[in-house]
């Protein structure tokens, strides 16, 4: 043969590989254990305490559609705040697995990105990410250049990995967040032509379009750059969209941009001391919190202070049962009121029972109510009287005439209890 013909019999060879090599489609999602998804990015991908996250949305599209899926990733938990014990996500029964960071730098995941391809094996890789980098005051060609590296060291990982890739989402700028929007814009703009670039029949790249139509103003966004739930869901969307274009997801995402609201509640612990009602919530991940005090059976009082410390106290009614609820608040979202916590202020404690003086003591029946006693006495030889405290149901003192006693506690005090020889 031929070194032409030999030329032409290795071109149709490779042709016929790549014609046939294995792709991940609906159908074989189907009939194998599900598509394998890491979804990778920064704090957006990674979510907060008392968020459901796009990635749980995502995962709802999927069971929606019937296909078989399975989320990777070496995390599980979203950001969890400084100086609290755990972080939840608003609704944990889903995936959680993920590869997602808040604060993550695309040029910082792509130093590990291979590797973790390489431990998950993923089919398909969802990658959100870039915003630090351009509020940090990385270029567009810096960016772009990371973006290459990236999907090199990916594909190290694995080689036949399909790739979605998400823009980067247009923000507020703030007085800590310069305005990276023109910059975005412009990465955004190139992302179609480098993924042309970038795609290989083995490992194709898809661009979503998470920017289009997308607006950090409310309510999309908490704080401008951040997704509520509404945000959440648009996100999931676009992802959705260019999951069906790339033949992962079987039908286009129904449903389309719609308005969802922030579930997350809690119930206040509630701690009484005499009149004193201290009203206690976890503050991660809230700015602060209304508080409705309704008495039992009456009216409310109105919840008119956002309270941001975590704890807000009243002044109530003695003897008054009240049901204490609060109403979550992050930045621009308003969660619903929490199951209430009921409470009863104590009327004016129960006084001692009935008491005796003898030559030495004065003793009386003890108070349920009593966390002290105050004894006031007069003996024979001095007609002033003499106040003294006690814990006990009892006061040793000589030769007391006369004498009363009150029940002390944190309701208050009750009335006195004559005792007499």
């Amino acid at each position: 043969m031929s070194r032409i013909g030999l030329s032409a019999l290795a071109a149709s060879c490779v042709f016929a590989t790549l014609s046939v090599a294995p792709t991940i489609t609906a159908d074989s999602a189907r009939a194998g254990s599900g598509v394998r998804l890491l979804l990778t990015g920064d704090s957006i991908t990674h979510g907060r305490h008392g968020d459901y996250t796009w990635r749980y949305r995502l995962a709802e599209e999927f069971r929606r559609q019937g296909v078989p899926f399975d989320f990777v990733g070496s995390e599980s938990t979203p950001y969890q705040d400084p100086g609290f014990p755990q972080s939840k996500y608003a609704d944990p029964n889903f995936d959680r697995d993920h590869f997602a960071r808040a604060g993550w730098q695309l040029r910082q995941m792509v130093g590990e990105i291979r590797a973790e391809v390489a431990k998950q094996r993923p089919d398909v890789i969802v990658l959100a990410a870039g915003v630090n980098d351009l509020l940090r005051g990385q270029s567009v060609d810096e960016l772009e250049e990371s973006l290459r590296s990236w999907v090199r060291e990916a594909r190290a990982g694995r080689y036949d990995i399909r790739i979605v890739l998400s823009p980067v989402l247009a923000a507020n700028p703030s007085k800590s967040r310069r305005d990276i929007n023109l910059p975005a814009a412009e990465y955004n703009l190139r992302l179609p032509q480098i993924a042309r670039e970038l795609s290989t029949v083995f490992s194709p790249v898809t661009v979503a379009t998470t920017d289009q139509g997308w607006s950090p103003a409310a309510p999309n966004t908490t704080d401008g750059i951040h997704p509520t739930p509404t945000g959440e869901t648009f996100i999931a969307q676009r992802i959705g969209e260019a999951l069906h274009r790339a033949g992962v997801l079987p039908g286009a995402p129904t449903g389309g941009a719609r308005t969802v609201p922030w579930p997350y509640a809690q119930r206040p612990a509630v701690a009484v001391a005499g009149r004193t009602v201290t009203v206690r919530w976890s503050s991660q991940a809230v700015t602060g919190a209304h508080v409705r005090v309704r008495q039992v059976g009456g009216t409310v009082l109105a919840p008119a202070t956002e309270y941001r410390s975590g704890v807000a106290t009243f002044t109530l009614k003695r003897g008054v049962s009240y049901d204490i609820s609060i109403r979550l608040n992050r930045v621009s979202m308003a969660g619903p009121w929490g199951e209430p916590t009921r409470v009863t202020v104590p009327g004016v404690p129960s006084p001692p029972g009935r008491g005796t003086i003898t030559r030495t003591a004065v003793r009386w029946k003890a108070s349920p109510d009593a966390d002290a006693y105050v004894v006031q006495f007069r003996k024979a030889s001095d007609p002033h009287w003499v106040k003294r405290r006690t814990d006990a149901p009892k006061l040793r003192v000589k030769d007391v005439v006369e004498a009363k006693v009150r029940t002390v506690s944190t309701a208050g005090r009750s009335v006195w209890r004559q005792i007499s020889r």
